[in-house]
């Protein structure tokens, strides 16, 4: 009975379900290569052939000889010097698949002939031994570690010229972002010429050397901080192809050189000859004029101290005679009146001689001016310049700036003009009333009045309004002084005293107030605001 019990109970047991076997994955496929072809299959040495490829279901594809692993799909230039075998090979999960393509490369049977002399190019030279020379904040003076750079860069460029004798070196003065456009022009020149005389006395040829301002405009570094401001104030040095001007003047169309082409060639010869000689001469002219310039300051230098023993002289005197018991006061009024007049006498000696003095240094800046307009050279025509080809506007930023540089390198004629074709282009900017008023500070420094005082009108009758008067001061300022100048010295007051009444707290009213004192007219000036003076970098 027990043994039937048990037999149920196994029996009742629920049976496990029986699992079916999983089919076995379907097999990868291998990579495909749809396409791998060199075209062309045949080139000369030195030319290029494009291989082409195609691949799928791969992981992997790589080319061999020299590109390595490359994407699925693509193509890729080549310059085989010698017929070469290119190898495809691509993996996959499913296996490997491979392919080849043949670039056959023509070797010319001529004699091949011998191969020119290894020079470096004059770029790769330029960059590679000449090294760049710094600058103080607002400063042009060659401090310690510039004078050894620009040392350095003497032998580099010594080397340089001699063997590259149709070139010269051109000195880039550069600025930091802060201050001005057309003040950091003038400090960047300044920083350009400091180099470029520091070099002559090295030994470079002054007539290998050219000078160049960009300011601010070509920074090497964009960040506002003083590490980045230290690498932009800066003297860089480029090069220039002395070839350049003969290229210019030679006509744009000409295939050969005819008899004319020789014949023009000769006159420019000969024309440089010329210009070398006058400059040669006029160097002599302004190295005695600087002699005699240096001989008048330091009898200047010697009448301050006579005058000064002088006033000393006059005091003990004086002293010793208030001292004195029992001389009469009369003895002693015509005693200081005879010492008095001896002293006025001193004086206006003394003042005719700063007088005299101020017409020699004007003399030399404008014998300074004429070299430099000398010894420029002339300014091919920009493509874009009105009337240049199909009559293209230059914009108008460029045309102001090469204004400014012209202005601030002596070229004042060129400048002239730059400026006229701003006003006729762009007159109804904000920069127009810049233009007119530095084309009257030109006619001023050449001495030009009647001119200057028009531009200056100019300036405040067309481009001066209630909303915007930046330029005001500056032109009552120069109106005045040019009025001045010409004998006017009522109408030039006048002018002082206009901006002075208009713009009480600008800073060129206490300017204006010293030239009412040098008219000896009486003047006050209410206190200016404290501002921050902004300085060049």
């Amino acid at each position: 009975m027990s043994v039937l019990l048990v037999m149920l109970v196994a029996g009742c047991k629920k049976k496990a379900p029986v699992t079916a076997a999983q089919p076995p994955p379907p097999p990868s496929n291998a990579p495909v290569i749809a396409q791998f072809t060199a075209e062309p299959s045949s080139i000369e040495r030195g030319q290029s052939a494009t291989l082409r490829w195609s691949v799928s279901d791969s992981t992997s594809v790589t080319i061999e000889p020299g590109l390595g692993p490359v994407q699925s799909n693509g193509s890729r230039q080549v310059f085989p010097s010698n017929t070469t075998s290119y190898q495809l090979s691509a993996t996959g999960p499913g296996g490997n698949a491979s392919a080849s393509a043949t670039v056959n490369v023509n070797v010319p049977t001529a004699p091949v002939a011998a191969p020119p002399k290894d020079t470096t190019p004059l770029s790769h030279r330029m960059e590679t031994e000449v090294t760049d020379a710094y600058f103080d904040y607002d400063s042009s003076d060659i401090r310690e570690d510039a004078r050894s750079a620009l040392t350095r860069d003497s032998d580099s460029l010594k080397a340089i010229l001699r063997d590259f004798p149709g070139n010269s070196i051109v000195v880039e003065g550069h600025c930091d972002e802060r201050g001005s456009g057309e003040y950091n022009l003038g400090l960047a020149d300044r920083r350009a010429t400091a180099a470029k005389e520091f070099l002559m006395q090295l030994g470079i040829p002054a007539d290998r050397l050219k000078t160049i301002s960009y300011g601010k405009e070509r920074p090497q570094c964009s960040d506002s901080n003083e590490a980045c401001w230290q690498k932009n104030r800066r003297a860089h040095f480029g090069r220039v192809s002395l070839c350049l001007l003969s290229f210019l003047l030679l006509p744009p169309f000409a295939t050969g050189a005819s008899r004319e082409i020789v014949e023009l060639q000769r006159d420019i010869a000969t024309l440089q000859d010329q210009i070398r000689t006058l400059s040669s001469g006029t160097n002599e002219k302004l190295t005695a004029v600087t002699v005699l310039l240096q001989q008048t300051l330091e009898s200047a230098n010697n009448t301050n101290k006579a005058v000064a023993v002088l006033e000393s002289r006059l005091n003990d005197r004086l002293e010793k005679q208030s001292a004195g018991v029992g001389q009469t006061n009369a003895v002693l009024g015509a005693k200081v009146d005879q010492m008095s007049n001896d002293f006025t006498s001193v004086r206006n000696a003394l003042s005719d001689m700063v007088a005299r003095m101020g017409k020699l240094e004007q003399k030399l800046v404008d014998l300074d001016n004429t070299i430099r307009t000398i010894q420029a050279p002339p300014t091919a025509p920009a493509a874009g310049a009105p009337g240049a080809g199909g009559g293209a506007v230059i914009p108008a930023e460029p045309l102001f700036e090469s204004g400014v540089r012209d202005m601030s390198s002596g070229k004042a004629d060129m400048a002239i003009k730059d400026f006229n074709d701003y006003l006729q282009l762009y007159g109804d900017t904000a920069k127009a009333a810049d233009a007119q008023y530095y084309i009257g500070q030109i006619h001023y420094d050449k001495g030009d009045y009647p001119n200057a005082l028009k531009d200056f009108d100019t300036v405040l009758e067309r481009y001066t309004s209630s909303t915007n008067d930046s330029k005001a001061p500056e032109a009552l300022l120069m109106k005045g002084r040019t009025l001045v100048k010409m004998d006017r010295r009522t109408d030039g007051a006048k002018e002082f005293r206009s901006l002075i009444g208009r713009f009480p707290h600008h800073n060129l009213a206490k300017t204006a107030c010293s030239e009412l004192k040098a008219l000896g007219l009486s003047c006050t000036v209410a206190a200016a605001p404290g501002r921050k003076k902004k300085a060049g970098a």
